[in-house]
């Protein structure tokens, strides 16, 4: 049977939508049921997805997720329960507030116990798989098929793991959002084309410390990119998570590793040592295997 992908999401960790199995599938899927690519990025401002229309994203257009949007359904007023990169995981894949599935922040870990949503497919007869990031505090369950980084994962040759591998890491060379996306086809192509799949592809990209493609590096060299409205923003009218958050260029980016400015090395500060480690660790990375 050749089927089509009928539902192509396109998310970010601020918004998540769920395809529910029909009621009556059971373990032979019928020819109603779609199949499912979720494709989520980290951290990515809607800002600089040009399907938005804001001036920056005008000098950097994305035109194959406007296409998705042109296609679909765009996301211009949306409820997120917890942004959090784990916590906003964990409520995709148990449908559940964060006191219910116990992620409630980073380092707090989710109740493995609560049923995922894959697993409910499974039982609807799908096939099941996730690749990319997963940086959930237990190995996942609901999937036929999953090829996962490392902890966050690495941009340039990252570590995988999964049932892919023995569950044993592997060190593959690349980068990460072209190796996540060959293994997303790999699982398409290998699939039993009989029966309905959902496939969640999650990449690490655009997460902090924005690390391109080394082909890209030069991309934007004498671009002028505006600066954010929010850009001075004291946060005096906003809420205490807005308030509170450590996101500041000004407070709390490292000027070695997220700014790129290892000139500013401090060698009698730590974190500043830190900073320049962590950078000169990832610009290693891209020749080392």
């Amino acid at each position: 049977m050749n089927k089509t992908i009928d539902s192509l999401l396109l998310m970010s960790p601020y918004a998540a939508a769920w395809a529910q199995p029909q009621p009556h599938a059971g373990k032979q899927a019928d020819s109603q049921q779609p199949n499912i690519v979720f494709i989520m990025c980290d951290d990515h401002a809607f800002q600089c997805i040009s399907g938005y229309g804001s001036e920056f994203s005008k000098l950097a257009p994305t035109p194959n997720i406007d296409r998705i949007a042109n296609r679909g359904m765009r996301f211009d007023r949306a409820f997120v329960e917890n942004s959090l990169s784990t916590p906003s995981r964990a409520c995709i894949m148990t449908g559940l507030y964060s006191h219910q599935n116990g992620q409630r922040q980073l380092n707090e870990g989710i109740d493995s116990t609560k049923t995922f949503f894959t697993e409910l497919l499974q039982q609807a007869g799908y096939q099941t798989a996730i690749v990319g990031k997963w940086h959930i505090g237990c190995t996942p369950k609901g999937f036929d098929y999953y090829h996962i980084y490392n902890d966050q994962g690495q941009y340039y040759n990252p570590q995988y793991w999964g049932n892919t591998t023995n569950h044993q890491f592997v060190v593959e060379g690349g980068y990460s959002t072209d190796l996540t996306t060959d293994h997303a086809i790999q699982f398409m192509e290998q699939r039993d084309p009989s029966r309905p799949f959902c496939l969640m592809l999650h990449h690490k990209a655009p997460h902090r410390n924005w690390l391109a493609d080394t082909k890209y590096l030069g991309m934007y060299d004498g671009v002028n990119f505006p600066l954010p409205a929010t850009f001075y923003d004291d946060y005096a009218t906003r809420g205490s998570a807005a308030r509170t958050q450590k996101m500041s260029i000004d407070k709390d980016m490292r000027w070695e590793q997220d700014l790129k400015v290892p000139e500013l090395l401090d060698t009698t500060n730590i974190d500043s040592k830190d900073s320049y480690r962590g950078l000169m660790g990832e610009i290693n990375r891209m020749t080392s295997r």
